[in-house]
């Protein structure tokens, strides 16, 4: 990138070349000249205030609001802003934007065109798409259109040409003249206190609608001519479609809500939001630090909540364990005992038998035992200490089956 900074006269005349980008062009209060290049070659040259530009890229310029503008010719958008001095561009082969201007002339603009207060007559011949004029304090010459005009407090004598649609809010002034021609419909807005004389053509099969306060009006053959006031002001409007003249909002808003925005001046925009998403990232810094340092305090303590459930599930499985060894040792104390029961309660059934066998002289070999008593099963529970004692190895399988033969009765 390229840059330069040049001491000029307030007035001093600027002279372009071919600019191969875009050329952005802003006035202000300064007595310099600052011009940037994104290419590689920038010449900036003063003869006795007479400055001439040359570059190989797009081109922005800052210059004293004073000073007037000549180019040859810019390849890309164009926009100029805060220029009073006159602003002359041969050809600008995109879109045009310009705002707070003085005089200007335009040639062969390749697609839209935007203009909003200009201090003095304005002239453009050629544009390739939609124009939008607001707020001309001068006279307007404005010639083949190639889409929509939209036309709103000009301040002086209109003529102006359009492919498409004209929409116009016209104020008329004494003696001033407004010309308009479009390739299909005319919408012109008026006062209520209307002084004007009207010449209206509608294309075939169209008409002419005169729509003011207390008058309505139709010319069905396409021919209209009125005088309101004294028609100081003349106005001739030819249209291939249709004609409307009025004063009613419900009209008008039917039909103006086609206007080109204003948001083309997107350059200085980018200027202001350097300096906007600077002081939001520095922002944005500060916040994500006292974000992570927040981030830093919560997750310390979800890690101390975690270690602490941790420790707590750690404690509870012990205590499940010791609970269920004390609950398989009970088991295993109980299954003994029933074992030892069992083998007294035998023994001592033996003795009885063999003590009546003995009274009666009855050989113990012939009588068959009188059945035991029936014992006790064994509970779910007890059966599950001893599976899981023998699961842990704490036993050996075959001290299971005696351990649950025992518990049977078995």
């Amino acid at each position: 990138m390229e840059h330069q900074i040049l001491t000029i006269k307030p007035e001093s005349k600027i002279i372009i070349g071919t600019v191969p980008g875009d050329l952005r062009v802003r006035g202000g209060e300064q007595a310099e000249l600052s011009a940037k290049t994104d290419g590689i070659e920038l010449a900036v040259t003063d003869k006795d205030g007479i400055v001439e530009i040359s570059c190989d890229g797009d081109l922005i310029l800052s210059l004293p609001q004073q000073a007037g503008i000549q180019v040859e010719k810019v390849e890309g958008d164009l926009s100029v802003r805060g220029l009073l001095g006159s602003v002359s561009v041969n050809e600008t082969e995109n879109d045009a934007a310009l705002s707070h201007v003085g005089p200007v002339d335009l040639k062969g603009v390749g697609g839209n065109l935007v203009l909003r207060y200009a201090s003095g007559a304005v002239r453009v011949t050629g544009v390739g798409g939609d124009a939008s004029l607001r707020h001309i304090y001068g006279d307007l010459a404005l010639s083949a259109v190639g889409a929509d005009l939209y036309l709103r407090d000009v301040r002086g004598s209109v003529l102006a040409t359009a492919g498409e649609d004209i929409v116009a809010y016209i104020e008329p002034l004494a003696e001033a003249s407004y010309t308009l021609s479009a390739g299909k419909d005319i919408v012109m807005r008026v006062p209520a206190n209307l002084d004007l004389q009207v010449n209206a053509t509608a294309g075939a099969h169209n008409g002419v609608k005169v729509a003011l306060s207390g008058l309505l009006e139709e010319a069905f053959s396409g021919v209209y001519s009125a005088t309101f006031g004294s028609g100081s002001a003349k106005a001739s409007l030819t249209a291939g479609g249709s004609v409307l003249l009025t004063n009613r909002v419900d009209e008008w808003e039917a039909r103006a809500d086609f206007d080109v925005d204003d948001g083309s001046f997107v350059w200085e925009k980018f200027a202001s939001m350097g300096v906007d998403v600077g002081t939001r990232m520095a922002d944005m810094g500060v916040k994500m630090g006292e974000m992570g340092a927040d981030i830093a305090n919560r997750v310390a303590e979800r890690m101390a909540n975690v270690n602490i459930r941790s420790e707590r599930v750690r404690e509870r499985a012990e205590a499940a364990a010791r609970r269920a060894e004390l609950k398989a040792q009970a088991a295993l104390r109980r299954a003994e005992q029933k074992l030892r029961q069992s083998e007294r309660q035998m023994e001592s059934q033996m003795r009885h038998t063999e003590h009546h066998a003995r009274h009666w002289n009855v050989s113990f070999e012939s009588q068959a035992a009188p059945s035991a008593p029936p014992r006790p099963r064994v509970s779910d529970e007890e059966r599950l200490a001893i599976l899981r004692m023998l699961a842990d190895k704490k036993i050996t399988a075959e001290q299971a089956e005696r351990l649950l033969s025992a518990l049977e009765g078995g």
